[in-house]
């Protein structure tokens, strides 16, 4: 279980410190192809899932800023640029790319980055 935060906290923070953003030109919430976007609701939830250890931290806001559509193999995909802060429920470090990050209960991290989005039977799936 200590791995699996410290991989998610990792990715987390190698997201923030490389400001890995996309160059999208749609805005979120158009149409595009004949298919709407994932929803903001679907998107904090794959943020959530993919980025964030429960444990360890709460989504305080999440916002998509803007994605593109694309498909991969003849399957939709959507890229999704955000800004999201979250809020430390516990105290942990880690140590990524020669620098250390830490959190205490109750701070406040500002987040920006992008999720890739699949559409499949059952809707938008984050991967």
């Amino acid at each position: 279980m200590q791995s699996s935060r410290a991989s998610i906290i990792g990715r987390l923070f190698a997201a923030s410190v490389t400001g890995a953003m996309l160059v999208g030109v749609a805005v979120v919430g158009c149409r595009q192809g004949g298919v709407d976007p994932p929803s903001a609701a679907v998107a904090q939830a794959g943020y959530t899932q993919l980025w964030l250890d429960q444990d360890l931290q709460r989504v305080v806001s999440f916002k998509p800023v803007k994605g593109v559509m694309g498909q991969n193999d003849g399957v939709k995909t959507y890229e999704m640029q955000f800004e999201a802060e979250f809020e430390c429920l516990q105290e942990w470090t880690i140590e990524r790319a020669m620098r250390v990050f830490q959190c205490e209960p109750g701070k406040r991290i500002a987040h920006a980055g992008a999720l890739e989005f699949e559409l499949t039977d059952s809707g938008w799936q984050a991967r």
